[in-house]
């Protein structure tokens, strides 16, 4: 069973068609089984996750909370009805100040699974914070130290795209073995799994987590899961084969199942 844990509906039509022809791309991309995700940033209900941003008065376009999550999960458990290869998942934007409405507000709907991704550095966007605080390897520690609370929060199945930060400049999570360390015992700790992103390789040419960083994760037995973070249907299952290279060379045997 090879399983896509990263496909995004958000702007695609939600409707069964739609459903039809993701599964359809994935099975010609040799993917079993996808996981649909939306981002919370776009959902209808979460908007009190990002009061720190809205506090601070950022001015984040990509915040619109137009979806509605009921017609999202209504679509999702019709497809599996039908017999379509998917799992229900949302892409979390995890932040520490948020954290006490994530736990109350996720239990209100079923999931298969959740990925916890961190997209901003207090309020801000990764480039937005270098240039603010003038300094890759402390805004680094900051981001990494955000992946470590998230980890710990035992709200998540997944971690998404633990390295995004790099594409700032910023350094990998081996740079900070400490943190490297603490955040393995918390995913293994709390049965979190780790993807392996292969989305950019299409903008910087490097999957995440680099190879030392996979090494690392397979020597404290962190789970990892495939995810391409496909925004549209081309995407589905992209590079598989060098995510599965990646992983192999790092002592896995094969990705992990989870949800």
């Amino acid at each position: 069973m090879f399983v896509d844990y990263h496909v995004h509906l958000d702007k695609l039509d939600w409707n069964i068609e739609t459903i039809n022809d993701l599964t359809n791309v994935a099975k010609s991309k040799g993917v079993d089984s996808i996981g649909v995700v939306v981002h919370t940033k776009i959902l209808s209900g979460f908007e009190p996750l990002y009061s720190h941003v809205f506090k601070d008065g950022q001015n984040h376009k990509k915040l619109k909370f137009d979806k509605s999550i009921d017609e999202y999960l209504s679509l999702l458990e019709y497809a599996k009805k039908e017999g379509y290869p998917v799992l229900t998942g949302l892409e979390v934007c995890y932040a520490p100040e948020g954290e006490e409405f994530l736990k109350s507000k996720l239990g209100e709907y079923p999931y298969d699974f959740l990925i916890g991704s961190v997209h901003l550095i207090e309020s801000r966007h990764f480039k937005t914070a270098v240039e603010f605080y003038g300094n890759t390897e402390m805004v680094g520690r900051m981001y990494y130290e955000r992946v470590l609370k998230a980890a710990r929060s035992g709200l998540f199945n997944i971690i998404g795209h633990i390295e995004i930060a790099r594409r700032e400049g910023i350094p990998s999570l081996d740079y900070y073995p400490e943190l490297l360390d603490e955040i393995c015992r918390e995913l293994v700790k709390n049965n979190c799994a780790v993807e392996i992103n292969t989305k950019w390789l299409t903008k910087r040419d490097y999957l995440v987590p680099d190879k030392t960083t996979l090494e690392y994760m397979f020597n404290a037995g962190v789970k990892v899961v495939f995810s391409s973070d496909a925004h549209h249907k081309g995407r589905i299952g992209y590079e598989k084969d060098k995510a599965i290279s990646a992983i192999k060379a790092a002592g896995y045997e094969s990705f992990s199942i989870v949800g």
